[in-house]
């Protein structure tokens, strides 16, 4: 039989290291993927090609990350940031300003956009708890809470393109 890494509950890191998958670490690396699995999912619903294109660009964002912490080269977090706050100034620019509580669900590119946000959310907490015992690119975690806040407003910004209602309270 072949035996294959990440057997007997353990894997490698990209710089080699083996540690085992209750690791904090992977708890991170967990999230992050699952944000991407739900933004590939958000993707096929959006309609407009530059929102898929951003779509892309953040997954492509979070696969740097996620090779950062497996060890891999640090990345331009500047940089990556600046790309993503001038999105996040073009959403907020294009809605109205909130008023109430926006019930997530007014489509399903929405939807999927605030699950991918909640995802998000738990990504930062998991990375702030990670980063307490393994130090983090401070630059990460403003990342993530940024890419959250981006991901409440793309939403918004997706159902006024698609002339959708919010729900509010």
């Amino acid at each position: 039989m072949v035996k294959f890494i990440g057997d007997n509950g353990a894997s490698a890191l990209d710089n080699g290291k083996k540690i085992t998958k209750d690791n904090l670490v992977f708890e991170v690396l967990g999230d992050l993927d699952e944000l991407t699995s739900f933004l590939g999912f958000a993707k096929n619903f959006i309609k407009n090609v530059t929102f898929k294109n951003w779509v892309t660009d953040v997954q492509k964002d979070i696969f740097v990350l996620l090779s950062e912490l497996a060890g891999a080269q640090k990345a331009n977090w500047e940089k990556i940031i600046k790309k993503l706050d001038e999105k996040l100034e073009f959403c907020q620019k294009n809605i109205p300003d909130l008023k109430n509580f926006i019930i997530p669900g007014a489509s399903v590119a929405s939807a999927c956009l605030d699950c991918s946000r909640a995802v998000c959310r738990r990504a930062e907490r998991s990375l702030i708890r990670l980063n307490k015992v393994k130090k983090i690119d401070p630059e990460i975690i403003v990342y993530l809470n940024h890419l959250s806040k981006f991901l409440f407003f793309f939403a918004r910004l997706v159902n006024k393109k698609l002339r959708i209602k919010e729900d509010v309270i």
